[in-house]
């Protein structure tokens, strides 16, 4: 059967475990001037707090959770976000005759398309709009 691997899955974890050492202990790397990644390999000092800050959105923007999938629910719909917005609250602007756009903090991630419900990213001479 096509896409199938022989073998179970402990196997396969075996032989990727052994490759992932050679790869950061033994393979040298020529960006790294020959060096192994295990030799370069700094842990950073930096805590990391995994909690997510609430964000607030001015007067006339309605928020929606984004689910662990990226997912809101708007108008009896899911609408796909984005995996990097889970757990926080996005923004969003509604208008009467234009789509509605869909901010995270002050960036505009772009308007949800009411033919298709899906998230389409708004450029400004290719760049990423941002409101001050």
């Amino acid at each position: 059967m096509q896409g199938q691997i022989d073998g179970k899955l402990g196997e396969h974890q075996n032989v990727f475990d052994r490759w992932r050492n050679i790869f950061k202990t033994v393979r040298p790397h020529e960006a790294l001037g020959m060096k192994t990644l295990a030799e370069v390999y700094k842990k950073s000092e930096q805590i990391f707090i995994d909690e997510h800050l609430e964000l607030r959105y001015a007067k006339g923007f309605k928020t929606r959770y984004v689910n662990d999938r990226g997912y809101i629910n708007w108008d009896n719909k899911r609408v796909f976000i984005g995996n990097p917005f889970n757990g926080y609250h996005i923004g969003l602007k509604e208008f009467v005759d234009a789509p509605m756009e869909v901010w995270f903090t002050n960036i505009l991630l772009g308007k949800i398309n009411p033919d298709n419900w899906l998230v389409e990213p708004e450029f400004n001479n290719d760049k990423v709009v941002f409101k001050s």
